[in-house]
């Protein structure tokens, strides 16, 4: 006689199982994709921190090259009295932008006291990095310290001082190694290297301009409503909310009015002024 063994419970087994292997797979395949994403976080999250300590190791070394100057120089004369200018210009003539104190520039020919750039030649605008990159002039430009080529619109593209083409005055790439900054005239395979024992390999770079800030007004606080009459000798208040705007100059010849200036004060202030109407886009 032959027995006969019920399969139900053989069923309802395999679909368990299956029904298990289901639930393992989507918990490893949920697990890899956080794994992943985790990853592709942490890895951006360390780019960003070592571009910020190059940034600021940057603006470190610059400051160090400025100090040293002084040290180099002690015995003040009408020639160092003031940070030298790179490029200097010749006696008897203005800087082609005037505000533009130093650059990196590749073989930095200033003269002592100063310290050289130790910049490469490769410019950071001209020379298109290997993924395309570069940094034109108008983003260089994005602080408004060099004045516009044109002053009717809204761009940022500066004049080029006189400098010569193609770079003109953006500055060259200053290369970082293990070692420090050095100056390359070309290419060196050792750049590339990342045996632990190379010390030139190119960790990133940097380059930079210096600016003369003195004398400009911070509009986020200069200035009041100009009324008709002007207010006698209101320029010679010591508060830099007193200052007299009637005398900057827009273009060389040519300087704000009083009404113009009061939109502005009026414009940076509406939340605390009872100020009404509609705000024209440009009232220079």
């Amino acid at each position: 006689m032959t027995l006969a063994f019920p399969s139900k419970p053989k069923g309802a087994a395999l679909i368990i199982v299956l029904a298990f292997v289901v639930i393992l797979s989507g918990i490893v395949v949920a697990y890899l994709a956080r794994t992943t994403t985790d990853r592709q976080l942490a890895n951006g999250s360390f780019n960003n921190v070592k571009a910020d300590e190059l940034a600021k190791s940057a603006i470190d070394l610059v400051v160090a090259d400025f100090k040293q100057e002084i040290a180099n120089g002690p015995t003040i004369t009408s020639a160092n009295v003031l940070p030298q200018r790179s490029p200097k210009p010749s006696v008897g003539s203005l800087p082609g932008i005037p505000n533009l104190i130093r650059r990196s520039v590749r073989s930095d020919g200033i003269p002592p006291p100063a310290v050289g750039s130790k910049a490469s030649a490769v410019n950071s605008t001209v020379d298109v990095s290997a993924n395309g990159r570069f940094v034109s002039l108008a983003r260089l430009n994005t602080h408004y310290l060099i004045p516009k080529v044109n002053t009717g619109d809204t761009g940022t593209d500066p004049i080029l001082g006189g400098f010569p083409a193609p770079n003109y005055w953006s500055p060259d790439w200053v290369i970082v190694t293990r070692n420090g900054p050095q100056a390359f005239p070309s290419w060196l395979n050792s750049l590339a290297d990342s045996t632990p024992a190379n010390g030139g390999y190119a960790i990133g770079r940097y380059a930079y301009a210096v600016y003369d800030e003195a004398g400009l007004l911070d509009m986020n606080a200069a200035g009041l409503p100009s009324p008709t009459p002007g207010v006698a000798d209101i320029g010679r208040k010591g508060v830099i909310a007193l200052a007299d705007l009637t005398a900057m100059k827009i273009t060389p010849t040519s300087q704000p009015s009083a009404s113009a200036l009061s939109k502005i004060v009026a414009w940076r202030n509406y939340a605390s002024l009872p100020s009404t109407g509609v705000f024209p886009s440009s009232i220079l």
